[in-house]
């Protein structure tokens, strides 16, 4: 019974959740307009936004690498019980 409703109720705290992030950023950026936030960008020179730009797709790709190796060291761990023709199949 516990389960089913901690199981039901994932969805709203997740909805719920998202929506105080939601709020938090509306209160945060409430001082600033966008045509404020656009005329700064134009402001910036070009090799900084590209950089900016170059180095936020590296820590992404960092990340990506991150999860790839976690994957491939938990995947092992959950092959242990099956037996040698379950993971034939899957190899």
């Amino acid at each position: 019974m516990k389960t089913k409703l901690l199981h039901r109720l994932g969805p709203f705290m997740g909805l719920i959740l998202f929506s105080v992030a939601l709020w938090v950023l509306h209160q945060e950026l409430k001082a600033y307009h966008f045509h404020d936030i656009v005329q700064y960008l134009r402001d910036l020179p070009a090799h900084q936004l590209l950089t900016a730009l170059a180095l936020s797709f590296l820590s992404y790709l960092v990340m990506t690498g991150y999860d790839i190796l976690a994957i491939k060291y938990i995947i092992p761990l959950f092959q242990l019980g099956r037996s040698p023709q379950v993971q034939w199949k899957y190899h």
